[in-house]
C-alpha cells in the first residue's frame, strides 16, 4: 500500500544515518568470540529502536528520524549479526565467571 511506496522513496541520507548509528552501537556490543555476532544488552528491539530515537532528539544534525519498521527493515537487512542478548539477568553472574 501507501506506506510501503513510501518506504521505497526514502532519502538514501535517512538510511546511511540509521546504518551509520549501527556502526556506532557495534562499538559498544559484545562480540561473540565463537561467532560473527554482537550481542545488545536490551530487552526488545523496541528498546533499541528508542536508543536510537534517543540519539536523534539529541544530535538532529547527524541522525535522523525514522518509523520503527523501517529501522527494524534496515537492521534485519544490513545488520542481521547484531542481536539481543536473550539472557539479561544472567549478564552478571557470566561477568563474574569470566573474570577468573
Amino acid at each position: 500500500g501507501n506506506k510501503n511506496r513510501a518506504l521505497k522513496r526514502r532519502n538514501d541520507k535517512t538510511s546511511e544515518s540509521v546504518l551509520a548509528w549501527f556502526h556506532e552501537l557495534i562499538l559498544t556490543a559484545d562480540k561473540m568470540p565463537d561467532t560473527v555476532d554482537y550481542m545488545l544488552p536490551a530487552q526488545s528491539k523496541q528498546a533499541v529502536y528508542k536508543w536510537y530515537m534517543a540519539d536523534v532528539a539529541q544530535h538532529p544534525t547527524v541522525y535522523r528520524p525514522v518509523s520503527k519498521p523501517y529501522f527494524n527493515r534496515l537492521w534485519r537487512q544490513y545488520f542481521p549479526y547484531v542481536k539481543l542478548r536473550k539472557y539479561l539477568r544472567f549478564t552478571k553472574v557470566s561477568a563474574v565467571v569470566s573474570c577468573e
